[in-house]
């Protein structure tokens, strides 16, 4: 998925402290990124999503900064605080107390779902990739994914060639579904690493390391 980062802009002193010992570790724990603006005249905003508390959000609206921003997750942390309903952004709110963990993956997973949902034809050196029509080409081969053999390598591939856990994988793409266990998880990349060797000729392309499951984007 993309590397740019989202931006977390708060207004409030006492949060934009807190998030900002913590945003690593909520980065390594999430496949989207984010990092810490804060709210200063210098402020520029060209990200389509955001996170804001009520504070900066009042600053996005009082110095125009919504024009690129299409989404805005809003930590409501002050009700009594009037934001003027011309900010022509969605605004989602989130009302504090807020399981700050929980709220980062639940808006790192609506980002993701989103390429998902609009992902274009990623080009490599030699081969294409289809998100929506399941698909990895090129002029001589194509190799058609099932459903979940897709998910899985959309997850690897956003990764950029760092070895992924079987624990994150069933985390990103099974929400820790109680029916489904490893032996699942290893089947799918059993048949989707053979695929890949048999129809593409990508040997050496899936690997099984001590730390996880990497694909050599390299390759393609």
């Amino acid at each position: 998925m993309s590397q740019n980062k989202i931006p977390v802009l708060i207004g409030d002193q006492k949060l934009f402290d807190t998030l900002s010992e913590i945003i690593a570790q909520i980065n390594n724990q999430t496949n989207a990124k984010f990092h810490m603006v804060s709210c200063d005249q210098k402020t520029k905003i060209f990200n389509p999503t955001i996170i804001t508390d009520t504070f900066a959000l009042k600053f996005v609206e009082e110095n125009n900064l919504d024009h690129y921003i299409k989404k805005i997750y809003l930590i409501d942390n002050a009700k009594d605080l009037k934001v003027n309903s011309k900010i022509k952004s969605e605004i989602i709110a989130n009302n504090i107390p807020v399981h700050v963990n929980d709220f980062f993956e639940r808006v790192s997973n609506d980002i993701v779902q989103e390429l998902k949902n609009n992902q274009s034809i990623i080009n490599f050196n030699t081969f294409n990739y289809d998100f929506n029509a399941r698909s990895l080409f090129n002029q001589k081969k194509s190799l058609r994914f099932t459903e979940k053999e897709n998910e899985i390598f959309l997850c690897l591939l956003s990764y950029k060639n760092k070895p992924v856990s079987k624990k994150q994988l069933l985390k990103d793409i099974w929400q820790y579904d109680d029916q489904i266990d490893t032996h699942t998880l290893e089947t799918h990349i059993y048949s989707l690493r053979k695929k890949l060797e048999t129809k593409l000729g990508l040997v050496n392309f899936l690997n099984h390391l001590d730390e996880g499951y990497q694909l050599n984007a390299s390759l393609l």
